[in-house]
C-alpha cells in the first residue's frame, strides 16, 4: 500500500482532477471525503465527461 496517495475531494472541479491524473501519470485515482474512501475516478470517466458526445450515437 501506498502510505500517502494522491486523492481528490468530491468538490474538485474536473480540470483539477485531470490535471493531477496527467501530471502523475494516473489512470485512475480514489475520492476521499473526509478520511473516507467514495470512489474512484478512471480516465474513461474523465473521458466521458470532457467530450461532447455525439448526436449520432
Amino acid at each position: 500500500m501506498t502510505p500517502n496517495p494522491v486523492t481528490v475531494r468530491p468538490d474538485m472541479n474536473i480540470e483539477e482532477v485531470a490535471a493531477l491524473m496527467v501530471d502523475h501519470n494516473f489512470h485512475t485515482i480514489p475520492v476521499v471525503n473526509e478520511g473516507e474512501l467514495v470512489g474512484i475516478v478512471g480516465k474513461k470517466d474523465m473521458l466521458r465527461t470532457l467530450m461532447p458526445i455525439s448526436e449520432a450515437e
